[in-house]
């Protein structure tokens, strides 16, 4: 806020402690003079008080600019007379204080040029809108730029780039703020010989304030007043020159915005270079119409004919493109707008329309050696073909003879210099340099039964065979049917495909057996006590099928590969089948495997038994039926007292041992002795160990 003070107004309302007249005015005030505060508004975030207050030193709702910069009410001085801005004071970005914000962001803010007249002080207030730009960007230019002034509230005053106050729409550079009798200017260097031009804009005191152009020092024109934006251009010569622009006040004040700008500076070099001219269809040999488009590297015309005559500026100028339908010679000339013409541009355009025609030599067909093929056309050009019988394209084209060595399907068309084709041609070509292969179904082996022999070939021909033994021959039987082999027989066979080619001699030999294999096993079936390796035996090659748990085996059965370990009680059933087929009956062996020691369950006698009849038999009873044993005479019955043994008798009947002993007498003790090896079961199981019994007989 800027506020203007005049003389007799009252008491000031700054908290100022200094001499009152009496006036309402204290005497050591200036008479008259300028306040600016820094208002800050910002409202908190209720939107109900302001953020700011002034018992925050650095950042207040309201704070004086004093003028003399030493900031005395912020460190709780008073304020004096040095805190009025009077005739000579400036503030803006540059003085101090300085016109940015709390933020340390630059406001534009200028207030300068003041001067008392009568009881009011006058002043120029101004917001400048400074660019982010460079003074390049500001007045659209890539020279190098360079700018100062004189000295402006310790400052130099050299111009900005600015976005208030454009010609463009965008920015501009703007003069710096200057004081009367100061200047401020902005320059650059150009290299000659070309053209200088720009857009400039004045709002000063007319006649005396100036903005002013210089070449080289020399003041070629000004502008002084409220000028809006005009156009300035300007030739410059050979050589490097300095383009400057200055800002000049004299001292009788100011008038309007006391400022000037320039915007959109070009330099353009004087143009001596012939222009050229490209062509988007060269000239050549076509097979259409061609639309040929012309176009230049600058600004200007071309000028073409169609004749062959040299073209001048009088003949047809080109507008759109150039459409050729036969056979043209086109040439043109480029002339730019400083007048530069290009050089005489030719081209012919040739046009064929005409489609070639190709020929194959030889023709195709079925062939018994190799053939090299030719391909020719009517014209100039190139002939493409294809030999796997797909669609020919420009992959592949004729440079020399093609061997065709196999069956072959050759297509091929012709290209012509301007592009026509034509149509796509084929030939056949079949060649048949192999033998023919020819086959037995079924072929030679071991059957049981009458053969039905089919003898075929891969291709079309015929087929000759013997059944003797003796190589066959096209004199030979011709097979027209199916061969019967009813006994064991050789056959030979020939093929002969239709060129004549004959295969290898095949020899089939048939042997025909219908007699069933017999087999035989080690060891037959029984009762075992140990684990038994079983071996299989068949009368003739073949393969044997069984089964261990008693089921009628099959030729999904298990396959007899090496001895069997049968190590539990099994049913083992098994049948073998010869190489021709013939099964053999099924055979059964039954295995028991007894590996349980034999045990004593009960004596008659018992042990310890007294009273036992004199003539009873002793029975001696088994854990299971025993077998009739040569050792059973190690049996004995002795009396203890004597140690004679008497003679037994021995028989079995299923687990029991009955013996008959004579001479026993009354009153006396006997022992039975049966030993461990006297005794075993039907699996040769014998007593784990000596068995005795004690007894007496009675009175």
């Amino acid at each position: 806020m800027v506020q203007y003070r005049e003389r007799g107004a009252g008491n000031d309302p700054l908290n100022y402690k200094g001499t009152d007249s009496g006036s309402g005015w204290p005497d050591d005030y200036p008479n008259d003079g300028m306040l600016i505060w820094h208002i800050d508004a910002t409202l908190n975030s209720y939107g109900t008080d302001y953020l700011y207050d002034n018992s925050y030193t650095n950042h207040k709702l309201l704070s004086l600019m004093e003028a003399d910069g030493l900031s005395e009410i912020e460190s709780g001085a008073y304020a004096d007379a040095g805190d009025y801005y009077v005739n000579g004071s400036v503030f803006n970005p540059f003085s101090n204080p300085n016109s940015y914000n709390y933020s340390s962001k630059n406001t534009g803010v200028v207030v300068d040029n003041l001067a008392y007249v009568g009881n009011t002080m006058v002043g120029r207030y101004a917001i400048i809108g400074k660019s982010s730009g460079s003074l390049n960007e500001a007045v659209n230019s890539t020279l190098n730029w360079t700018t100062n002034g004189d000295l402006n509230g310790g400052t130099s005053t050299g111009w900005i780039s600015q976005t208030g106050v454009t010609h463009d729409g965008s920015d501009s550079a703007q003069t710096g703020f200057i004081n009367d009798n100061q200047l401020t200017w902005i320059q650059t260097s150009v290299t000659g010989p070309g053209t200088i031009s720009f857009w400039w804009k004045v709002s000063s005191e007319q006649d005396h304030d100036k903005l002013m152009f210089y070449v080289d020092g020399i003041n070629l024109t000004s502008i002084s007043g409220d000028v809006d934006w005009n156009l300035l251009s300007h030739k410059i010569g050979n050589g490097i020159h300095t383009l400057n622009w200055t800002y000049l006040k004299d001292g009788s004040g100011f008038d309007g915005n006391d400022t000037g700008w320039i915007d959109e500076v070009k330099w353009v070099l004087d143009d001596a270079t012939p222009p050229t001219v490209s062509c988007d269809h060269l000239g050549g040999l076509y097979n259409k119409s061609q639309n040929v488009v012309l176009t230049m590297n600058e600004a200007g015309s071309i000028y073409y004919t169609l004749n062959g005559e040299t073209p001048t500026t009088t003949n047809t100028k080109y507008t759109e493109p150039i459409t050729i339908t036969n056979t043209t010679t086109l040439k043109y000339l480029a002339v730019d707008l400083a007048g530069n013409p290009s050089i005489i541009h030719s081209q012919i355009y040739t046009l064929d329309l005409v489609a070639p025609n190709a020929t194959a030599n030889p023709k195709g067909g079925l062939y018994n050696r190799a053939q090299e093929v030719s391909l020719n056309m009517d014209e100039k050009g190139t002939i493409y073909y294809s030999i796997n019988g797909s669609s020919p394209d420009m992959s592949m084209p004729y440079t020399h003879p093609i061997t065709i060595d196999s069956d072959t399907v050759l297509k091929y068309f012709a290209m012509d210099l301007a592009g026509n084709t034509s149509p796509v041609y084929f030939e056949n070509y079949y060649t048949d340099f192999k033998p023919p292969v020819a086959y037995s179904n079924p072929a030679g082996g071991i059957f049981n039964k009458t053969q039905i022999i089919v003898l075929t070939m891969n291709e079309a021909g015929s087929i000759y065979y013997t059944l003797n033994g003796e190589t066959p021959t096209t004199a030979s039987t011709k097979y027209t049917e199916p061969i019967t082999i009813t006994n064991t027989t050789t056959l030979k066979y020939l093929a002969i495909d239709l060129a004549g080619n004959p295969s290898i001699i095949y020899s089939q030999m048939f042997t025909i057996d219908t007699k069933s294999p017999y087999l035989s096993v080690t060891p037959s079936g029984g009762i075992y006590n140990i684990n038994k390796t079983v071996v299989i035996k068949m009368s003739e090659f073949g393969t044997i099928y069984y089964t261990l748990n008693g089921t009628t085996p099959s030729n999904k059965s298990q396959r007899y590969i090496g001895p069997l370990i049968i190590s539990k009680n099994s049913v083992l059933k098994y049948f073998g089948v010869d190489l021709a087929g013939n099964p053999s009956t099924i055979y059964t062996q039954n295995y028991t495997i007894n590996k349980t020691v034999l045990r004593v369950v009960h004596t008659t006698p018992l042990n310890m038994q007294t009273g036992f009849s004199r003539t009873a038999p002793i029975k001696i009873q088994f854990s299971e039926t025993i077998a009739p044993y040569i050792h059973f005479n190690n049996i004995r019955v002795k009396n203890i007292s004597t140690g004679t043994y008497l003679t037994l008798n021995s028989s079995v009947t299923g687990n029991t041992i009955n013996l008959r002993v004579n001479h026993r007498k009354i009153n006396t003790w006997y022992s039975l002795t049966i030993p461990a090896k006297a005794v075993k079961d039907r699996a040769g199981n014998y007593l784990l160990a000596n068995y005795t019994v004690k007894f007496k007989i009675s009175s």
